[in-house]
């Protein structure tokens, strides 16, 4: 309970307090039977009362600590090619352990570990929105280097690598940098889009058959049939593309 100690500190000191304790419950509750026994009156440990009031409290901030550390572990071995699948359970913890953090007693909310752990639940649920976006055929070889860039870890994000796992790209700071990746990802869903615009109105045009006809009977001049229907399409289709620049 000493203010401002390292959180992975105070959990191995009260592993080893627990223990400790332990020890001291089982004696009192020999003497207490002791006294029972020969109708002795029970002597009271208040202060060994308050430190088990004290350790319980303590749990509840260190096991929930340590149970996101697990998680997110956990989660940093996940394949990159298996992210996708996975994102929605992993907001899913991610909300219950959140919920779990806010429901602390207000005692601990002062305390350092809790600080972290909010801050560490809240980084990951900032995060998490980016991986969804990330993983999407959308983004590409050029997105992938324009993030490099952006997070200054040049030739570090090899997403086609079979062995690339989460840990890699979670060693970047993307907190830091949430809204200039999002502006990448939201571009590469516009480009995807207009690309396939695009193609869509390529071979329509590439395929469309025009009409010819002799113009006021003059031999060798001819003009297309059906001009301003033709004009109008391809303003409408000009207009279409406009919307995705």
């Amino acid at each position: 309970m000493v203010e401002g100690i390292d959180p992975m500190e105070a959990m191995n000191r009260l592993k080893r307090f627990e223990d400790k304790f332990e020890i001291m419950e089982r004696k009192r509750q020999l003497y207490n039977g002791g006294e029972d026994l020969f109708a002795l009156p029970v002597t009271p440990f208040p202060e060994l009362d308050e430190t088990k009031k004290e350790l319980a409290l303590l749990n509840k901030l260190y096991g929930l600590y340590k149970d996101v550390m697990n998680q997110m572990d956990e989660y940093k071995t996940i394949l990159w090619a298996d992210v996708k699948e996975n994102v929605d359970q992993m907001i899913a913890d991610m909300e219950s352990f959140s919920s779990r953090c806010k429901k602390m007693p207000k005692r601990l909310r002062s305390w350092q570990a809790y600080l972290e752990l909010k801050t560490k639940i809240e980084d990951f649920q900032l995060v998490l929105p980016l991986l969804t976006q990330l993983a999407q055929e959308c983004v590409i070889a050029r997105h992938w280097a324009t993030l490099e860039s952006i997070c200054g870890c040049e030739g570090a994000l090899e997403v086609d690598d079979p062995e690339f796992k989460l840990r890699d790209l979670m060693a970047q700071p993307l907190e830091a940098h949430f809204e200039e990746i999002e502006e990448v990802t939201i571009g590469a869903v516009k480009e995807a889009d207009l690309e396939i615009k695009i193609n869509v109105l390529s071979e329509k045009w590439t395929t469309r058959q025009i009409q010819f006809q002799e113009y006021a009977s003059r031999a060798g001049v001819m003009t297309m049939t059906a001009v301003p229907l033709i004009i109008e399409e391809l303003e409408e289709d000009q207009m279409a593309l406009q919307q995705y620049l």
